[in-house]
């Protein structure tokens, strides 16, 4: 039998500036027998990403969140020490475990991912872990054929979960840091490349399926649940990608919360606040609004609503006097990423730094991230007869392959920068030496590289390949 709680608290934290995330809903394990199942389709896993909202009454209580039994074996869990846990049958380490401890009654996102190389995990959007990995996962669709069960061990005999789940993605890809912070807040449209089962959770009271919005069938059906009960309904404010459709404004980062709740769907009662509350809430920090439900048959309940306004990010930018460099004026952000407003705002590989010197003309925007949320400026158009490719025949790198990782720039004018990225766009921090032109990158691992060089008036990449010689 499901639990009724007359004195709860509700927890509003707006995290992205996406105003259209319509994720209201979620459901409600009661961690006896409650689970969800499907079958599952077979895919080939060789990297992976499994993500998911997490919000549970206790930590520490040997549960699995996710538990994919078919071809593979993946899971995301808690062993019963607190913190998040994974499990990914073929790699070695075959398991990993988060430095943290989960907060009771909190939501918490939580993704698990294996890249080839490193499994990670991520916690709230923040990378804790990192394990050097070797191995391939285990395909094996004759002994993992299960399928996926959410909130339970895969046979659905124990390791049930007590609380709510919601927002969950299986990904046959690899998501990086910046994919998850800026989608984990945010609904997709299930079209997203590599994603193979994407479960919003807004089926809502009644359903007794969650639909699988990728397409491929992988319908969630709810299993030992009651389908009137187990549903957090959007009213209830409680999903960690809230329904945004009811709200008068959003200002950046910052929630605008216009009136007093109304009682919908199976809540037929009058609420009121106590005292009268002034709306609308603008201020910046955490504060507590009380509620009382009257239901019209003499019972009463009070709800207790925490409100956590955070303070938006600085999006604002300046161009610098040459008119191709623009500066996120926002000094304590956490992270930056640059983007082509002319390529439908696609993300510009490695431009993570908080400047950005273009190298064509056009207009580009910056994601600002903050400690609670992130936004996005205004794009900013570039227009500058100084911004030319420079000739290959102009600037050359040299020796290239490199035996050693060192190099040298052949140019006759003056360098202002040089940096080195791998190709997925991390930049390679090394020794530079603008006088003479001279790089030290005797620290990086034999591979292939660009170099990026800014000049009086010109930026050129180059690829560079370094061949270390045992």
């Amino acid at each position: 039998m499901k639990k009724i709680t007359l004195l709860f608290s509700l927890l509003f934290v707006i995290s992205l500036n996406d105003s259209k995330a319509q994720c209201g809903n979620a459901v409600d394990l009661d961690g006896t027998n409650e689970c969800l199942t499907t079958p599952f389709n077979d895919y080939t896993f060789t990297n992976f990403t499994l993500e998911c909202w997490i919000n549970v009454a206790s930590y520490g209580s040997n549960v699995h969140y996710i538990s994919l039994y078919k071809n593979v074996y993946l899971v995301l869990g808690d062993w019963g020490s607190g913190s998040f846990d994974t499990w990914a049958d073929g790699l070695s380490p075959i398991s990993s475990t988060s430095s943290l401890i989960g907060s009771a009654n909190t939501w918490h996102h939580v993704a698990f991912v294996y890249d080839g190389t490193n499994q990670k995990l991520y916690i709230d959007g923040v990378l804790d872990v990192t394990a050097a990995t070797t191995g391939t996962v285990t395909h094996d669709n004759v002994g993992f054929n299960t399928g996926l069960v959410v909130g339970a061990r895969y046979d659905q005999s124990i390791q049930y979960v007590d609380g709510l789940i919601d927002e969950l993605r299986i990904w046959n890809v690899a998501r990086n840091t910046t994919e998850i912070q800026t989608s984990m807040n945010t609904s997709l449209t299930g079209s997203e490349s590599g994603l193979i089962a994407y479960y919003q959770f807004e089926d809502g009271t009644g359903s007794s399926i969650v639909t699988d919005l990728t397409g491929n069938g992988n319908t969630l059906t709810l299993t030992n649940m009651e389908a009137n009960l187990d549903w957090v309904n959007s009213m209830d404010l409680n999903s960690p990608v809230p329904d945004l459709s009811s709200l008068s404004d959003l200002v950046g980062c910052t929630e605008v919360i216009p009136s007093i709740p109304t009682a919908t769907d199976n809540c037929t009662g009058v609420i009121n606040g106590i005292p009268d509350v002034a709306f609308p809430i603008t201020t910046i920090g955490t504060s507590f609004i009380n509620w009382s439900y009257d239901d019209g048959n003499g019972n009463t309940s009070i709800q207790t609503q925490q409100v956590t306004i955070n303070p938006p990010v600085d999006v604002t930018t300046s161009l610098n006097l040459e008119g191709v460099t623009i500066m996120a004026n926002d000094i304590s952000a956490i992270g930056y990423q640059w983007i082509d407003c002319d390529n439908a705002n696609a993300i510009i590989v490695g431009e993570i730094n908080q400047s950005f010197t273009a190298t064509t003309n056009g207009n580009f925007a910056v994601i600002v991230f903050g400690s609670f949320c992130s936004d996005t400026s205004a794009c900013v158009n570039i227009v500058s007869t100084g911004i030319d490719e420079i000739d290959n025949i102009q600037i050359n790198l040299y020796p290239n392959p490199s035996n050693d990782g060192t190099f040298k720039i052949n140019y006759d004018g003056e360098i202002k920068s040089i940096q080195v990225f791998d190709l997925i766009g991390r930049e390679i921090i090394v020794p530079v030496d603008l006088n003479n032109k001279n790089v030290d990158g005797s620290t990086i691992s034999s591979g292939k590289y660009m170099v990026r060089i800014l000049t009086e008036n010109q930026v050129v990449t180059k690829e560079l390949v370094v061949v270390h010689n045992n």
